[in-house]
């Protein structure tokens, strides 16, 4: 790194501010899912620097990614990292210089963490599993497992649906409208049934689903309590997204339909994830002995 890049430490802040990703927002019209992440990304890594009593710096940053490698898949990495440059790059942005430091900074601070986009049967649910996790859960983690797998969604997506401009009737069932990456929007539904009984259970006032408290649920909040069900199941909320589409896929809906229903910007992203194409090596011998090949 050479001295017009360098970071100056002598401008290094011992926290990042929380209201730099709402100044984000605004000017680059960041979606409520997005933010939502940011804001999660930047309390975990203030969170570290409390925990061990450091400032931001180089080292500060190389030795949280270091400790959090293991715990968190390559995506979610890339996205803390990614987190950490814009609010900083925010913070600085009215000195070049800066700003072209943090880059460097974290881009040598860090690695970038390869992505295996592929999603193999053996790392989702089947629909009994899911049913076992919901008998493990409490009434409202159940029907917040239940609105996952039907619906697919993020759980970014889940929890910031909102009461008043999300939800529409639609045909005997209850639609409701998603804001997902890049702020692509879709529908999905639910039964009539189902919703009545979310409305029942939490009777939200802002949003559809909201803690007892009445407060808007955290992503975090929801990992730890399925974290905490008595089970070796596989548990993270984006496993159901998962889960779903592989199901379907499994028992004949169309990849295009399938697509749709996720909020893939193309049916090659289903594909990736969801299909796998490998030999199975009895079925062509066994091809080969019935054609005398």
């Amino acid at each position: 790194m050479n001295d017009l890049t360098k970071f100056d430490s002598n401008t290094a802040l011992a926290r990042i501010d929380r209201s730099l990703i709402d100044d984000l927002a605004a000017e680059n019209s960041l979606s409520e899912p997005s933010q939502q992440s940011y804001w999660n990304d930047i309390d975990h890594f203030n969170e570290y620097l409390d925990d061990t009593g450091q400032i931001i710096t180089p080292e500060s940053i190389r030795s949280y990614f270091q400790t959090i490698q293991d715990q968190y898949k390559p995506a979610t990495l890339n996205r803390k990292k990614y987190a950490l440059l814009r609010a900083l790059r925010q913070q600085y942005k009215d000195n070049a210089l800066q700003r072209t430091a943090i880059g460097h900074m974290i881009e040598h601070s860090t690695e970038t963490y390869k992505v295996n986009k592929a999603v193999e049967e053996d790392e989702v649910l089947t629909p009994e599993q899911v049913q076992e996790l919901e008998s493990l859960a409490s009434e409202r983690l159940k029907l917040i497992i239940r609105f996952l797998w039907i619906t697919a969604c993020r759980i970014t997506e889940l929890i910031t649906i909102r009461l008043e401009k999300d939800i529409v009737s639609l045909n005997g069932h209850v639609g409701i409208q998603l804001i997902g990456k890049n702020n692509k929007e879709r529908k999905v539904k639910i039964t009539q049934e189902l919703y009545h009984k979310i409305r029942e259970t939490f009777h939200g006032e802002t949003y559809l689903f909201e803690t007892r408290s009445g407060n808007q649920y955290h992503r975090n909040n929801l990992y730890k309590q399925l974290q905490r069900l008595d089970t070796e199941l596989p548990r993270n909320p984006h496993i159901f997204r998962h889960s779903r589409a592989t199901y379907l896929l499994k028992n004949g809906f169309s990849l295009k339909a399938v697509s749709r229903f996720l909020g893939h910007s193309s049916t090659a992203i289903t594909a990736d994830l969801y299909i796998h194409d490998s030999i199975d090596y009895e079925e062509m011998f066994a091809l080969d002995a019935q054609n005398s090949v």
